[in-house]
């Protein structure tokens, strides 16, 4: 709470502009990049053993996918920049998150993750036990303050909305999808106008909202072609055309029945 921050980029993509301690006014990212480039975030072979070792157990993977960030600190190491988020987010914009660290991408781990979740909701709810729910705060998620304010009147700052690009990311293309600071009140939501990205982040900010441009007009066509020019040209994805082929032809038919032009 004594902590003020601004952050701006795409969804999963944001990295902060500002961190300010509201106490003193001390501009605290100088001091984050002096942490960063401690031993403590080295991530050396020991501890990205361990860290494969866990994706397979559902809890502790979650766990080291918050903790175990080997991208986050090479990107504040190297380019200066402080990501919002963790290396699982950042690492789906950036064409060398596969060379550091380790950085798993098994689907199965999300849907073992998401039935334990359920269990344990499951459980919440049909338990007789006094679960003292009320005590563990409410979700992280924006939605209900959101509607709240817009109802009252009553301004409240949100760290983060995805809006439309109308002047308030001045290096990236208008009319994008970025996601920066808000405050929203009686009259709407209020983005805030943030300064440029700059280079290299602007670099990669622009090839994701073509391939955004690119999934866009295929969906409206049925252009399969599109598709997998989109495939082909996302950094993370692999070098060999015939792999992206065979992913474009598997996620469609995954997808036939709410893309049916493309299937």
């Amino acid at each position: 709470r004594h902590i003020e921050a601004r952050a701006s980029g795409i969804n999963h993509f944001t990295f902060f502009t500002e961190m300010t301690d509201r106490r003193t006014g001390e501009d605290l990212l100088p001091k984050v990049r002096r942490l960063f480039a401690g031993r403590a975030f080295d991530f050396g072979p020991s501890v990205t053993r361990l860290a494969a070792a866990l994706e397979r157990r559902p809890l502790l993977a979650m766990a080291a996918d918050q903790l175990y960030a080997p991208l986050v600190a090479h990107m504040v190491r190297t380019y200066g920049l402080v990501p919002c988020s963790v290396d699982s987010h950042i690492g789906e914009y950036l064409p060398f998150a596969h060379e550091i660290g380790h950085q798993p991408a098994h689907v199965d781990q999300f849907a073992r993750i998401d039935r334990v979740v359920e269990k344990a909701t499951t459980w919440v709810a049909d338990t007789s036990l006094p679960v003292p729910v009320q005590r563990m705060g409410h979700s992280l998620e924006e939605v209900v303050p959101i509607i709240a304010a817009l109802h009252t009147g009553e301004p409240r700052r949100l760290m983060a909305v995805n809006v439309p690009n109308r002047g308030f990311l001045p290096d990236v293309a208008e009319g994008a999808i970025v996601e920066v600071g808000a405050v929203v009140d009686g009259d709407g939501i209020h983005p805030d106008a943030m300064a440029p990205l700059g280079e290299p982040l602007a670099g990669w900010v622009a090839t994701q909202v073509a391939l955004q441009d690119l999934i866009v007009e295929a969906a409206l066509t049925g252009d399969r072609s599109l598709v997998l020019r989109a495939v082909i040209d996302d950094p993370a994805s692999p070098d060999d055309e015939a792999a992206c082929a065979a992913m474009v032809d598997e996620l469609l038919a995954l997808q036939a029945e709410h893309l049916p032009a493309l299937a």
